[in-house]
């Protein structure tokens, strides 16, 4: 019987293997067709991370929606008007200058994360879509759950340098752990108040094993909608980043302008609600 699963386990081990590596040519080779016209600017441009911290008034009304409710998909109400407005005033230039123009809002969901959960992304990898921004902001944490991630000066990989990568990431689709330090890396301490935006095309992966209480991440995620057909991947908006928004929070310039209305569809019969999703 033992026998039998460790065969069943290398069959499965190498099935998945052979399965990401047909899916990572494909999708570097897709992925770079949009990526190439991205003008990599702004306070990302230099190593495709940046950081910095809400103010207090934001922090606070980010706690009480917490508080009163984490679930997904995630409701934002009229409400929110104004602690939105705030954020996405500061998020929106830094998005676009490093995206485009043509950036959309994907989706906004709770990340909660428990120290010591056993999950495949705590071992090195890249989200294998190109380039697309993640943004983690810390409701509560104690920085003890980290996101480490391998800064690169290369806004799009070298074929070396994604070689490289893709032979780390082959690890954890081969059953092997790849919890080790890589180079130079960052570690991105999530503690109550900070922002981290990041390019998921940067090696990367969650400290989980690291921490000693709960993380709890209000997450966003960007990207150019042309790349979404073409790569037919894990990138644009689905089951697990899905929302709804009060049609009130069109009015803030900031968001309107990162909101794809082709996403939005009028989700009651009274007209106050948008649901967020692609079919």
């Amino acid at each position: 019987m033992k026998s039998f699963l460790k065969k069943s386990k290398f069959v499965v081990h190498f099935y998945e293997s052979l399965k990401f590596l047909y899916g990572a040519f494909n999708w570097r080779y897709n992925s770079n067709i949009v990526d190439r016209n991205c003008p990599f600017d702004g306070p990302l441009g230099a190593l495709g991370f940046y950081g910095y911290s809400l103010n207090s008034s934001e922090l606070v009304s980010l706690k009480t929606k917490a508080v009163g409710s984490i679930e997904n998909p995630l409701r934002l109400y009229s409400t929110d008007f104004t602690w939105l407005s705030d954020f996405f005033d500061k998020l929106k230039p830094i998005i676009m200058s490093y995206l485009g123009e043509t950036a959309k809002l994907d989706g906004i969901n709770w990340f909660v994360t428990n120290p010591g959960e056993d999950n495949i992304s705590s071992n090195w990898h890249t989200d294998n879509v190109g380039t697309r921004l993640k943004v983690f902001v810390c409701v509560e944490g104690d920085g003890t759950i980290p996101t480490i991630l391998m800064p690169s000066t290369e806004r799009i990989p070298s074929t070396l340098s994604w070689i490289r990568n893709v032979m780390i990431e082959l690890l954890r689709w081969s059953g092997v752990s790849s919890k080790f330090r890589v180079g130079k890396s960052k570690s991105c301490e999530h503690k109550d108040g900070t922002v981290y935006i990041f390019d998921t095309q940067l090696l990367h992966r969650g400290g989980y094993e690291i921490g000693f209480n709960k993380r709890v991440i209000f997450h966003l995620e960007f990207s150019v909608p042309e790349k979404h057909k073409l790569l037919k991947g894990p990138i644009g908006t689905s089951e697990h980043n899905r929302f709804y928004f009060h049609k009130d929070l069109l009015k803030i310039d900031s968001l309107n302008s990162l909101i794809d209305l082709d996403r939005a569809n009028m989700s009651d019969d009274q007209g106050e609600f948008f649901y967020y999703y692609s079919n």
